[in-house]
């Protein structure tokens, strides 16, 4: 099955839309106040609690492109627990060098994960689902 491009979809069948919806992004590009390094860090943050495994998987290297160390871009992916769920966090930290990380990177996380006063049990069982995957590792 072909993964499918969420943007040539949207270019495809509402060009104009999209093509008002690129200038916005790119007004936004365009802000001044912010260094780059800074915006593709909070862009991944707001995708993180969002849980847009996608967009943060193409954002950590535009954000490492920018300056940002790995120290930034998993501080960023981290400070989303206060707000999100595991999954985006979890997803994320993957996404740092698109390699399974060791628990012991991200021993907090699994506490969270295996802490059943941290999570509702939707939230743990998703959270375990992602323990065992990073157990392998």
């Amino acid at each position: 099955m072909e993964k499918e491009n969420p943007l040539q979809i949207f270019a495809d069948e509402s060009p104009e839309v999209q093509k008002a919806y690129a200038g916005f992004i790119q007004s936004l590009i365009d802000i001044k106040g912010l260094d780059n390094k800074t915006k593709q860090l909070i862009y991944i943050g707001m995708k993180v609690v969002a849980d847009d495994e996608r967009a943060v998987k193409v954002h950590v290297p535009m954000a490492k492109n920018a300056g940002a160390t790995r120290e930034e871009v998993k501080a960023t992916v981290l400070l989303g627990l206060s707000v999100g769920t595991l999954q985006g966090q979890a997803h994320s930290l993957h996404a740092l060098d698109h390699r399974t990380q060791s628990i012991e990177e991200i021993g907090f996380v699994m506490f969270v994960a295996v802490n059943p006063a941290t999570q509702s049990n939707r939230e743990k069982k998703k959270a375990e689902s992602f323990f065992k995957i990073f157990k392998k590792a």
